[in-house]
């Protein structure tokens, strides 16, 4: 059965009731915070790890950078906060949305990467 969730798990590896849980009720998704990612490896066995108990299950992250930086551990995510984009802005919009295009696109390419 197939539940319309989306919820979190307690730490950075699946624990045995969190196992009974993806393979008896199969969440519609799983939010990865800051507690479920400690390094790139890990970071994928675990969402391989989800998926073999609950395939169709979305994976997501609370990733912003800035303030809200779940990859502490990679350098290639590092960006300002949104309220720094938000004032580049009020003084060059081309250049505060080229920049937060960037940020998008460099982000969205390492998520996949990471296997979300």
């Amino acid at each position: 059965m197939k539940t319309p969730l989306i919820i979190s798990i307690s730490s950075h590896f699946l624990k045995v009731p969190e196992k009974k849980y993806f393979k008896n009720f199969k969440p519609f998704g799983c939010i990865f915070f800051s507690r479920n990612i400690i390094s790139i490896d890990q970071t994928k066995k675990l969402i391989k790890n989800i998926k073999i108990l609950s395939p169709k299950t979305l994976i997501f992250v609370d990733q912003e950078s800035g303030i809200v930086d779940r990859f502490k551990f990679c350098k290639n995510l590092k960006f300002m906060d949104n309220f720094k984009y938000y004032k580049l802005y009020l003084k060059d919009k081309k250049k505060a949305k080229y920049l937060v295009f960037l940020k998008s696109f460099i982000t969205s390419y390492y998520l996949k990467n990471f296997g979300f």
